[in-house]
């Protein structure tokens, strides 16, 4: 009976060509549907062999984990930390992630001489050149940042001096808000040109008044940086993006390069 059911059905196949389509689309997708549960497994199983790789949560070929990832980062991790402990991975776009979620962890690794320089990633080589505030090549991260608390010592650093100082200019930003008191007010601005101020005083020995046209140029030099590697966050998790035609106008490098430059004339 079956037999003649199968012949039935195959003859109807033949003779209905809307049919058979349909047959082959669903053919299609579950061949389709087979193909990407192999290929995931394929990958966990590839990803999570990785010699001293910690574990943690499954992700996507390609894109990883990333399109799990909720609003609040930070409580999402803390969750997955309670499943996989105080150090797990996970993969973000192509990238492996390691996720230190405990302050007894994160200072027992980075006072290791291995954690002291900086991730290479796109976001940064987009930009290093023009300074060596952005390379990512460790030892010359580590040069600099050696030089630069050196340097602040000297300036100042931890000293009574430097705290009149600041002290100084935490009063003329009190003052600044007295007198902007009569209307609401964005902090984002005067508080930047404030924590600045103290940076300048360690630098080159001299502030600036809040409206001085120098100090204009470098606070818009510092925005489009800033807004130009926001814009390209997505080159750490997805390098192959570098590669992509015009891309780098798309996401307009040559800002960021101009503005570095501009800063680092600024302090010549």
């Amino acid at each position: 009976m079956s037999d003649s059911v199968s012949g039935l059905q195959f003859e109807k196949l033949l003779t209905d060509p809307l049919l058979w389509i349909k047959h082959q689309e669903q053919l299609s997708t579950a061949v389709a549907l087979l193909s990407f549960i192999i290929t995931c497994l394929a990958y966990q199983i590839v990803t999570n062999s990785r010699k001293n790789f910690p574990p943690g949560p499954w992700g996507l070929p390609i894109v990883g984990y990333m399109p799990f990832m909720k609003k609040n980062v930070y409580l999402q991790l803390n969750e997955l930390s309670k499943k996989y402990g105080e150090v797990f991975g996970l993969r973000l776009g192509s990238q492996p992630v390691l996720v230190l979620n405990s302050a007894d962890v994160i200072r027992e690794t980075m006072s290791r001489s291995e954690f002291q320089g900086r991730c290479p990633t796109s976001i940064f080589k987009a930009v290093e050149r023009e300074s060596p505030f952005f390379a990512s090549e460790n030892h010359i991260w580590i040069e600099h940042r050696k030089f630069v608390i050196q340097s602040m010592k000297d300036l100042g650093l931890g000293k009574s001096k430097l705290e009149e100082e600041v002290q100084e200019e935490i009063d003329t930003f009190m003052e600044y808000l007295r007198r902007h008191s009569d209307k609401p007010i964005d902090l984002e601005m005067p508080l930047t040109k404030s924590v600045s101020n103290n940076i300048c005083l360690m630098v080159s020995n001299e502030r600036y008044d809040y409206d001085d046209p120098e100090r204009e140029k470098l606070f818009n030099n510092m925005h489009t940086l800033a807004k130009v590697l926001s814009q390209t966050a997505s080159q750490g998790f997805f390098p192959w993006l570098r590669k992509v035609p015009f891309i780098n106008w798309y996401m307009n490098i040559e800002a960021g390069k101009r503005s570095a430059r501009a800063t680092k004339e600024l302090f010549s």
